[in-house]
């Protein structure tokens, strides 16, 4: 049985973990969700509910665990952040562009960062607006590999319409060239003229 532990994960995490289980589970095994807070568990009782997903709840000491029976259906449901029991602000309007130069966020513990920015970039999809653009370069571009956690979610980005652009010279410098998923090679010339173009840019 495959476990998915979204304990101390604040919404939409939880939900976005849960449909990644989901989905990457076989058809006819089943899917234990661990849960420490009640409106997370409210939130996620309403996505299996939408996506006619049997449970079982029950309480486990100081947490909750569901167990759900993957059945023949597809997992797809509303956008993970209209599950949470929060009100949230909605975006400000206007085309942005999200710059990644690093396969981690932020400095400190390289593992931390690459779950950090695992966590950013799979967000994206989720949000109200998605970028006009994913800018990658210097190690970002590892990030479209193919046994990156992120490469699907760039490539879901690109079929959505999302410009993934990949740092040319990076690719060769690190020796990766041809063989990512996701995005397409391009030059400085036409990164910075997305980014000038941008009325907003997003470096994590």
């Amino acid at each position: 049985m495959k476990t998915v532990d979204v304990r101390g994960l604040q919404c939409p995490l939880p939900i976005i973990e849960t449909r990644k289980g989901l989905r990457e589970l076989p058809e006819g095994e089943s899917l234990k969700i661990l849960i420490d807070n009640s409106a997370s568990l409210g939130n996620v009782c309403k996505f299996l509910e939408d996506n006619n997903c049997s449970f079982v709840k029950m309480e486990s000491g100081s947490h909750f665990e569901l167990t759900v029976a993957r059945g023949a259906m597809a997992i797809t449901g509303s956008p993970a952040g209209e599950y949470c029991s929060t009100s949230r602000p909605p975006l400000s309007g206007g085309k942005y562009v999200v710059v990644l130069s690093t396969d981690t966020m932020g400095t400190g513990d390289d593992n931390l960062g690459r779950k950090l920015m695992a966590s950013f970039v799979n967000i994206l999809t989720e949000l109200d607006g998605i970028p006009s653009a994913v800018l990658c370069y210097n190690g970002g571009v590892r990030l479209a590999l193919p046994d990156s956690p992120v490469a699907e979610t760039l490539a879901e980005l690109e079929n959505r319409g999302v410009e993934i652009i990949l740092c040319g010279t990076c690719l060769d410098f690190y020796g990766i060239k041809g063989i990512t998923i996701a995005g397409k090679t391009g030059d400085m010339y036409r990164i910075a003229s997305v980014m000038a173009a941008a009325q907003r840019v997003i470096r994590p």
